[in-house]
């Protein structure tokens, strides 16, 4: 019996692993590295340096989502490829589903710190460059006018983006800011030279749903990568 849990666990690690990348140490000097070379000459990149200056304080390890998720019959959150994007839920629905998805690694919702660190580590890393996502996110993803647009809401992990499966222009990306939330970038419907990447709309209204959007989860990798 003790060698079945054992490997159900391993399962189970290698599954969630597989939809979060880890962000530690090595990392964030990565980011450090990189940003200390950069000055914005725009008030959107000035914007978003800022937000990663402090991301850059933060001091745990965390993995955070790579792509988008969807929701179940029963409206948990699973990560698969090719599935319906999960939306059409409140923020406050989000944040409480981010709770309940993985509680013995206590999941939660994404802040925009650790949001904004993670697309810091893909420009970092040459997938992305700071003009891309503060200025104008036409060449990748799926907003409107992007050249593979399908001009509606992508199944998940449908394109690859960054160095990543999140749905770049899929989906606003719902986090955690401050006592509220946050819509971060654009979707389908909106045109990627407004609603760039790093595009910050604070959304206090909880209730409210949001069709077009989805949530950002994180993870704490203890006992996921040891």
């Amino acid at each position: 019996m003790k060698r079945i849990k054992e490997k159900k666990s391993t399962l189970e690690r290698n599954h969630l692993i597989k939809y979060f990348d880890f962000i530690g140490e090595e990392e964030k000097k990565l980011v450090k590295k990189w940003y200390l070379g950069q000055e914005g000459v725009t008030k959107e990149q000035e914007k978003f340096l800022n937000i990663v200056e402090k991301a850059l304080a933060i001091r745990y390890d965390f993995l955070i989502a790579n792509m988008e998720p969807s929701l179940s019959n029963k409206g948990e959150i699973y990560y698969k490829e090719g599935e319906k994007v999960g939306r059409n839920i409140s923020c406050s629905n989000w944040e409480k589903k981010a709770k309940n998805f993985a509680p013995q690694y206590q999941s939660h919702l994404a802040n925009l710190r650790e949001l904004f660190l993670y697309y810091a580590y893909r420009i970092a890393m040459g997938y992305w460059t700071l003009e891309y996502v503060c200025d104008n996110s036409s060449t990748d993803g799926n907003y409107w006018m992007s050249p593979c647009s399908s001009h509606g809401i992508d199944l998940s992990a449908a394109k690859k983006v960054g160095g990543a499966r999140d749905g770049i222009g899929n989906t606003y990306k719902i986090v955690k800011n401050n006592s509220g939330f946050a819509l971060c970038g654009g979707s389908c419907v909106n045109e990627e030279a407004v609603y760039c990447v790093s595009d910050v709309c604070n959304y206090n209204i909880t209730n409210n749903v949001c069709h077009y959007g989805s949530g950002v989860l994180v993870l704490n990798p203890t006992g996921l990568i040891n």
